[in-house]
């Protein structure tokens, strides 16, 4: 039977202060650590904030070297960190994408469909299979991704077990967007992941309130709107247990 820790990372960002933002996900992945995750899933362009803008000058290979320490938490504690960024494909524009860190090594999720806007600053990614963690399958998704019914439905085809979202959803949108991954978790018997900003990006003002729902679509646990906080979900047998563990963060050196 399933045994498996796993967790969304509320947190905020700054605009486009990729070393400042490293320190504050390794301040999560910490916490993440001390509470025995195995699956830590940052929110939509979490290491420069939501700055399409940005995207540009702050793209990222996933063998940067400012990156090494994600790869050795990974390795070093054996668990799967999915952190958003820019990423770097050589072609014009930059995938909106994630880099999934895995005692396995690294590879990465890009964004399939870019919301409007972003495809002056981005080039959508193609489908992919989903990542495995302790030998489970979790398909990934960032924001709009999970606006379209067919993303999730190649998630359930997949047999994926988690449905892992990486979002920035603002106040306005988050009743939609929450009811519509709830939706999902139901209809597919799959666990849903939301992990949100939680302060102020790219000019939105972000909802927060990370979530996780079980394959019933209930609610097993979800963040305040403001508070850094891992939103965690354990899974012992076919049982879910929800919980969340606020995070105090440091501030990260200038």
């Amino acid at each position: 039977m399933p045994v498996i820790h796993i967790a969304a990372a509320q947190c905020p960002s700054i605009a486009g202060d990729i070393e400042r933002n490293i320190q504050l996900h390794l301040q999560m992945v910490e916490a993440a650590v001390e509470q025995g995750i195995e699956l830590l899933v940052f929110p939509e362009l979490s290491l420069t904030g939501y700055e399409p803008a940005f995207a540009e000058r702050c793209k990222l290979q996933p063998t940067d070297g400012r990156l090494a320490p994600f790869r050795q938490l990974a390795n070093r504690h054996q668990i799967t960190l999915v952190v958003g960024a820019p990423i770097d494909t050589g072609e014009s524009r930059p995938a909106l994408g994630s880099i999934i860190f895995s005692p396995y090594g690294v590879s990465t999720y890009y964004k399939q469909h870019l919301h409007p806007g972003e495809e002056q600053f981005f080039q959508p990614g193609q489908a992919s299979r989903p990542i495995k963690v302790k030998d489970l399958p979790v398909a990934l998704a960032i924001c709009a991704d999970s606006s379209h019914p067919e993303h999730a439905q190649a998630a359930a085809d997949a047999h994926a077990h988690i449905y892992a979202t990486s979002m920035m959803v603002s106040i306005e949108g988050f009743n939609n967007d929450s009811q519509q991954l709830q939706q999902y978790a139901s209809q597919h018997q799959i666990t849903v992941l939301m992990a949100n900003h939680c302060a102020p990006t790219g000019g939105w003002k972000p909802a927060g309130r990370s979530t996780i729902w079980s394959p019933e679509g209930n609610v097993l646990c979800s963040a305040d709107i403001t508070e850094p906080a891992l939103v965690i979900a354990r899974q012992r047998a076919l049982e879910w247990q929800g919980s969340v563990h606020t995070v105090i963060l440091r501030s990260p050196d200038n």
